[in-house]
């Protein structure tokens, strides 16, 4: 079916690929979380919540810890989620170090981040807390029985900063997802291919990659979400 109307030169609507294209990311991640008995996600760079969302829609019904500097998106956030008992919000940025740092406040407001963006205008800049995970993990999982995490991360260029935070801490951390860019779209952020050799290097394995943002006139990727996980501590 696929040959046929590719040769016949038919094109399926975008918005029918986009859902399609989702529908395989959520699966992945579904069934990474089912395998590794995931219960505790650590959401870094949780905006208003739609990870947190989709996570309660793929069925996980685990705790849910969601890290987010900005005190607009941390407020939806906060209300979004204000009735779910396993959910818990942090106003604060996780790094690679204990600090205060300054936070771009972009026109697009998913699009602030530490970094100087390349092309989205910069409305205002916020004085925001920066924590290492490593200085807070154990206050993170403590009232988790037998805790198994999965982190997720969307900051915008600094992923790499968090996983350097989290120090001897990455070990109990058993999956991750993070996004990676091969256009970088912020200044001095990390490239792909670098970004998922330090992840390796931490003993995570590639699971699978997922287009999260492409060029709509050429079509070539600008952004993967990138799924990672410890393969030898997986629950046959």
């Amino acid at each position: 079916m696929g040959y046929w109307m590719l040769s016949s030169g038919l094109h399926p609507p975008p918005r029918l690929i986009q859902i399609i294209n989702e529908f395989s990311a959520r699966k992945c991640l579904r069934d990474l979380i089912q395998r590794f008995e995931i219960n505790c996600v650590l959401d870094v760079g949780a905006h208003t919540g739609a990870f947190a969302l989709i996570l309660r829609r793929i069925g996980y019904e685990g705790h849910i810890v969601c890290f987010e500097p900005n005190p607009e998106s941390f407020r939806k956030l906060c209300k979004r989620f204000k009735a779910d008992r396993f959910w818990r919000g942090m106003n604060i940025a996780l790094g690679s170090k204990n600090t205060t740092q300054s936070f771009n406040i972009t026109r697009e407001p998913n699009l602030s981040s530490f970094l100087t963006p390349r092309t989205a205008a910069i409305d205002h800049v916020l004085s925001v807390k920066v924590t290492r995970l490593d200085s807070i993990f154990e206050d993170v999982i403590h009232s988790i029985d037998a805790p198994r995490v999965f982190m997720k991360m969307d900051t915008q260029g600094c992923d790499v900063d968090v996983v350097k935070g989290a120090g001897a801490c990455i070990h109990d951390i058993l999956g991750m997802q993070s996004e990676i860019s091969v256009q970088p779209i912020y200044e001095n952020m990390p490239y792909y291919l670098d970004a998922l050799r330090y992840y390796e290097s931490c003993g995570f394995e590639l699971v699978n990659l997922f287009s999260a943002y492409h060029n709509k006139k050429y079509g070539n990727i600008i952004e993967y979400d990138c799924l990672m996980a410890r393969l030898n501590r997986v629950f046959d």
